[in-house]
This record gives C-alpha cells, structure tokens and sequence, in this order.
C-alpha cells in the first residue's frame, strides 16, 4: 500500500466572500505556496520540466494553458496536471482565481 498525504489548504481568503480576508489577491507567490510547493518538494522532477518561478508563470499564456490542462475535462489525458491527478476543487478555482488576471 502507498499512501500519500498532502495538505489541505483553507483557501476563503481567495475564494469566499464571507471570509473576512476576503479578497485577498492569488499571487504567483500565494499560488506557490498554496499549490505548488507540495509538488515541487515531493516531485521535483515537475519544476524541472515546468519551473516554478513567478518570471515562467505570470504570463497570459501561461495562465490559459495552466487553467486548460487542470481543467476536469481533461481528466482522461495524458497532460492532466497533476499526473497524479490529487488537485483538489478548491485548488482548481485558486489556479483559476489566479489566471483570471491575465484575462
């Protein structure tokens, strides 16, 4: 048996009006610590192929293509990300929250 345990983030702040920090700007850097930063530690090889830096990331093309390949619909492909397929809803919409800068 493997068992993986990532943690789970409150992302109110971010996402739910009703939270008193509510809205907090999703950064590059909120986007790193909330998400990528569990993957960057337990698979470093992902920072390898894709780096995560806020210089690679803030882009408008960068933000479309990082909402479409962790869309659910995508589920089924190869280019899902995460491979391991643990994004959980609420990370989703973070990315999604984030990429709605560029847009």
């Amino acid at each position: 048996v493997h068992l993986r345990v990532l943690p789970r983030g409150d992302f109110g702040r971010y996402l739910d009006p009703k939270d008193p920090q509510y809205p907090t700007p999703v950064t590059f850097e909120a986007l790193y610590e909330e998400i990528f930063k569990a993957y960057d530690f337990a698979y470093p090889i992902m920072g390898s192929i894709i780096p995560f830096t806020k210089a690679f990331y803030d882009k408008a093309e960068m933000a479309k293509k990082l909402v479409k390949l962790v869309d659910l619909s995508n589920w089924g492909d190869h280019k899902y990300m995460p491979v391991t397929r643990e994004l959980s809803d609420d990370q989703r919409a973070l990315i999604r929250k984030w990429a709605e800068q560029f847009f």
